[in-house]
């Protein structure tokens, strides 16, 4: 099986009121090919394997990604299912043209960035299944890199009640955090800033689903997330089409302190607790 997309979004497109556009100025060319295996043997019930390639960039031709990707997923003849895979961006020079200096210039970013991950899933079939994925990541030759990982199990403790609770923890080293534009007075004195991010990240999500009648229901959401910064490295972007990484920026200097190094503002500490609960009663067939 397989698809070839190509879009394009003109500069100053607009469907705000209507719809919801994630930017303009967009062309992007993709392509995505499946082999599949759909006759169980005595190992598997079923394997796909997907490859994809895409390309995008503005519409005056300014290249700002060039990427494929590689991903397997099996069912087993125990019902337990295994996925993998493996991202590539930037087979060529790319530029980052709107969040990485937030109005500023458009950034180089280095060849060579890439993901991978692995997750398994048992028997769905069972009252109480599992499933686990774990992905990791590098990019800007090697400077920013993170982990994620995310454990999880379903329940059907009775017909009437179900539910899912999942956690994920992200470990983050960004090397190149758009951090602040300090303005000089005219836009020719603009210093566009980036600094190194470490940045921790921990959630739970839970839903449950209790169904009291055919027509009586209740399902509740909740999820305490907690997430913390630190900056550090603070520079400014003063050649942001440099071959090299390190090139591209020179130490930013802000305030000092007394022991004469430089201020960089600290970091973040969020936490927060989401939680949702709907009652629904159809009170009368086809009224709730």
């Amino acid at each position: 099986r397989g698809s070839v997309y190509y879009t394009r979004t003109t500069p100053g497109f607009e469907i705000n009121d209507v719809g919801f556009v994630g930017r303009d100025d967009i062309q992007s060319f993709s392509n995505w090919w499946q082999r599949r295996w759909e006759t169980p043997t005595t190992w598997y019930r079923r394997v796909f394997v997907n490859f994809n390639q895409w390309t995008s960039g503005t519409t005056a031709g300014l290249l700002t990604d060039m990427g494929g990707n590689i991903n397997a997923h099996a069912e087993f003849s125990n019902r337990w299912w295994i996925h993998t895979g493996f991202n590539y961006n930037n087979w060529v020079p790319t530029y980052c043209d709107r969040n990485c200096t937030r109005g500023g210039p458009a950034l180089k970013q280095s060849r060579g960035a890439y993901n991978g991950w692995l997750g398994a899933e048992t028997d769905f079939r069972k009252p109480i299944p599992f499933f686990a994925t774990i992905e990791h990541g590098r990019s800007d030759e090697g400077n920013s890199h993170f982990w994620w990982m995310g454990p999880g199990m379903s329940f059907r403790i009775a017909s009437r009640f179900q539910g899912e609770v999942n956690g994920a923890l992200y470990l983050n080293e960004d090397d190149n955090q758009y951090y602040e534009t300090f303005d000089g007075g005219t836009p020719e004195d603009r210093s566009y800033t980036i600094a190194r991010l470490e940045q921790r990240e921990a959630r739970l999500t839970a839903r449950l689903d209790f169904t009291a009648t055919p027509t009586l229901s209740v399902q509740f959401y909740g999820q305490p997330f907690v997430t913390t910064g630190e900056y550090s490295n603070l520079r400014e972007v003063v050649d942001p089409r440099a071959a090299r990484y390190a090139d591209r920026y020179a130490p930013y200097t802000l305030d000092r302190n007394r022991d004469g190094t430089a201020e960089v503002p600290g970091g973040f500490d969020y936490k927060q607790f989401r939680s949702n609960t709907v009652l629904r009663w159809e009170y009368r067939p086809g009224s709730t």
